[in-house]
């Protein structure tokens, strides 16, 4: 830090004496010589003074300001650790900020054993196969949360399914479309099939382009039974016309194009898209969302894995297979009683 400095003061003292000794000195005349070498060197202390100050003081450097409550974490990932803003940013060279990795995973016996099925099957995170799970309190919680109540049009396969699988989309989310396409024919077909219970949860990250009226319509087609078959077109067909910035924007119109095509009863299906219900149901799930620290859509919750973004079909399928064979260790009961149990390693 003194380096740069005295380098940058140097480098300022060379030009001054480069100036001195050029022939211009004569042209501008000695008034105006001196006041351009002052400028000179007052701009080369200013830029020597902020060198100085911002790498000798790291609180006035960008940080990263979320807490790890923020978002789940990971029993694979190092648990990160938040200093108190009174405090020196220097931690005590004694202190264990964070435990190992040993006791993290005595600390949370279900995550550990997730991870022991994925290791025994092969499976491999990095050749994104699988997914890390979360810390057992936090695990719980997720499993805890009520599923949608029976005949919400968002939720599809028995509600007493040994996998519950929660998707948070919004139809103008590029990678929600890529979910839609590469993986969603696997999970609905699992839910058809009873092996899962398969919920859909709008979550209108770009309501400003229209995706929540979308939401609405979706909902309303549910309501005649017919979610499914509109929430499919909304991906697959989509719903949207450019505005003047370019931007693709939902269209009412479209909308009711889409609804037509399925025979909907338009006057029921215009009731319900605007109706109070309808609006507070999809703005609750939007909240709901955001109550759990998700800010990016997709996002895909397996009883009690989380997972952010769109994958390939198969690791869906791997984490639903260690789900339920982790059911047979730790039946769910016991999963969610560790929500009440704050075992994850302190701050």
């Amino acid at each position: 830090m003194d380096r740069g400095l005295s380098e940058t003061q140097s480098g300022s003292e060379e030009r001054y004496e480069t100036v001195e000794s050029t022939p211009k000195r004569n042209a501008l005349g000695g008034k105006g010589y001196r006041i351009l070498v002052i400028v000179l060197v007052i701009i080369a202390l200013v830029v020597s003074a902020l060198v100085l100050i911002f790498t000798s003081d790291p609180s006035r450097l960008p940080v990263n300001q979320a807490s790890p409550s923020d978002r789940p974490t990971s029993v694979w990932t190092d648990p990160q650790t938040e200093w108190d803003a009174d405090s020196s940013p220097s931690p005590d060279a004694n202190a264990s900020p964070t435990p190992n990795m040993e006791e993290v995973q005595a600390q949370n016996p279900i995550a550990a054993r997730y991870t022991e099925i994925a290791e025994q099957k092969g499976l491999s995170a990095k050749n994104y196969e699988i997914v890390p799970t979360m810390y057992d309190s936090v695990r719980g919680q997720l499993m805890a949360n009520p599923a949608l109540p029976e005949g919400t049009p968002e939720a599809l396969g028995p509600a007493d399914a040994p996998v519950r699988v929660i998707v948070f989309s919004d139809y103008l989310c590029h990678y929600c479309q890529k979910l839609h396409e590469e993986s969603w024919p696997v999970l609905e077909e699992k839910a058809r099939r009873g092996e899962i219970r398969l919920e859909f949860y709008h979550y209108t990250i770009f309501s400003q382009l229209g995706s929540d009226k979308a939401a609405f319509a979706a909902h309303a087609a549910g309501l005649q039974g017919k979610f499914w078959e509109y929430s499919d077109l909304l991906f697959t067909e989509g719903a949207t016309t450019p505005d003047a910035h370019g931007k693709a924007r939902i269209a009412e119109d479209k909308l009711d194009a889409l609804a037509q095509k399925l025979g909907l009863d338009m006057n029921k299906f215009h009731a319900d898209m605007n109706s109070a219900d309808t609006q507070n149901f999809v703005s609750g799930q939007t909240g709901y969302a955001s109550s759990l620290g998700i800010n990016a859509t997709p996002a895909v919750i397996i009883n009690g894995t989380y997972i952010s973004g769109a994958y390939p079909s198969q690791l869906f399928e791997n984490v639903i297979m260690v789900e339920k064979e982790l059911l047979q260790d730790y039946p769910a009961a016991e999963q969610k009683a560790a929500a009440a149990n704050n075992t994850a390693p302190a701050n």
